[in-house]
């Protein structure tokens, strides 16, 4: 990979860790309502969750869409009778609060930190986001956090970079590399726009033919290293 001048971050499951965030949110929200946690609810969570981020991903529903559906949906799918519009404020509330670091993510920025310029780029909601990197000490390595929210646009969508990069004159796709966990939404969005990537895999998943030109990493360290840090 040759030098780049800047690295724009992933935040949920890159930096912090969503599934351990979002699991203690729900679990929390159960004991609030005095119903049984049981072993499965949380994968039930992030099949329909996944499913409809895609869906955000390919523009086919906005965020607050989302967010109107996702409860009702996970709970059809547990057979529980919960209000699935209140147990989302909730769940959100906790969550803006939930700041559970990836293992190496403090190790990496500082590594990045002054060798590179730093930015996040996420689909989550803004002062969320804002809070949860202050709340796990990540917020002050970076330059700017962009958001879908922020900024107007989803990634990958193509606008999403374009305001980005509206905001960074001097600065061009080729200068910038991309780290995500996200085939769709980081990997593929940024090799599209024309930075490079590299994607987070600790599952060793195969990079698809189209994204062949990504480098993958299993951790974080390994991240580093790549970056040549």
């Amino acid at each position: 990979m040759n030098m780049k001048k800047a690295v724009f971050l992933d935040i949920d499951n890159t930096l912090l860790d969503f599934d351990a965030c979002s699991e203690e949110a729900i679990r929390l929200g159960f004991e609030e309502r005095g119903l049984r946690w049981e072993h499965g609810f949380y994968a039930t969570f992030r099949r329909v969750n996944d499913a409809l981020w895609q869906q955000l991903e390919r523009g086919e529903l906005t965020l607050e869409e989302l967010y109107a559906v996702r409860f009702d949906r996970v709970f059809g799918a547990m057979g529980v009778r919960v209000d699935g519009a209140e147990f989302e404020r909730g769940f959100r509330l906790r969550l803006h609060d939930l700041a559970i670091p990836m293992a190496g993510a403090g190790a990496l920025l500082r590594a990045l930190w002054g060798r590179y310029r730093l930015f996040a780029a996420s689909n989550g909601p803004h002062e969320q986001q804002l809070n949860r990197l202050q709340s796990s000490g990540l917020l002050p390595f970076f330059e700017d956090v962009f958001t879908s929210q922020r900024m107007g646009y989803n990634k990958p969508g193509r606008n999403f970079f374009d305001a980005c990069f509206a905001l960074l004159p001097g600065l061009s796709p080729a200068d910038c590399v991309m780290v995500g966990d996200s085939l769709t939404a980081d990997i593929a969005g940024a090799l599209d726009y024309g930075m490079d990537a590299i994607f987070l895999n600790p599952r060793a998943l195969p990079l698809p033919p189209a994204l062949s030109a990504a480098q993958s990493a299993a951790t974080l360290e390994e991240v580093a290293a790549l970056l040549g840090v």
